[in-house]
């Protein structure tokens, strides 16, 4: 179970590096106003879902390890 959440952070990280090296590059041209919102929405959405697996990585650790 914990390495389940480990490999989902782990791949979830790998993907918001990627988005937020695209978003930090500015809005391209071609790319209309709603859909550039849409991104920094679904970055936006990656972070908290991060924190939130975090907590439960910290928490799964702090109640079985000191079993």
């Amino acid at each position: 179970h914990e390495q389940r959440m480990l490999d989902e952070r782990t791949e979830l990280e790998t993907r918001l590096i990627g988005l937020n090296t695209f978003l930090n590059k500015g809005q391209p041209d071609d790319m209309e106003d709603y859909d550039w919102d849409l991104l920094n929405s679904q970055a936006f959405a990656m972070r908290n879902y991060n924190y939130v697996l975090s907590a439960r990585i910290r928490r799964f650790k702090a109640k079985y390890k000191s079993n």
